[in-house]
This record gives C-alpha cells, structure tokens and sequence, in this order.
C-alpha cells in the first residue's frame, strides 16, 4: 500500500541504503533521473552517472547525508535530499 501512495506523489522518492545501494525509486525518481529497468539493489553511482548529479552522489556515498539539501537542474527541475 505505502509503495503504491508514494509512487503517485508528484516528487521523485530514491532511498538508498548506507551500503549506497538503492533501495527505493518511485516513478517520478525514475523519470527524473533517468532510470530504467530494475534499480533496486543496484549501485547509485552506477545509475547516477550523469556528471550533474555528482554533487548529489557525493552526499549519497559519503559519510552522512545532510537533514535537507537542495539542488535545481539547468532545466529547473528541484532534487531535495531530506
């Protein structure tokens, strides 16, 4: 049931686990990352690749990710990290 409601929200949901594997996408991460195919278990930094979202990746395999991060795309698009 929660996967269901949160894959409906409008905002892209992408758990990743403290081994940096990913541990949940909901489409609306898929379609704005890019991701196709089955995540889950997979690797983040081999599915974030595109060299905008190093920023991003680095909080993910670093020591801690931060309470609330922002970052906004060229084309506008928001990534929050809570």
């Amino acid at each position: 049931f929660t996967g269901e409601v949160v894959d409906r929200l409008g905002e892209g949901v992408l758990a990743v686990d403290r081994t940096g594997a990913v541990a949940y996408a909901n489409a609306e991460a898929r379609r704005l990352l890019g991701l196709s195919g089955l995540v889950e278990g997979a690797s983040a930094a081999t599915l974030l690749l595109d060299p905008a979202l190093a920023p991003v990746l680095g909080l993910l395999m670093g020591d801690r990710c931060p309470a609330l991060e922002r970052f906004i795309a060229a084309g506008g698009q928001q990534l929050v990290l809570r």
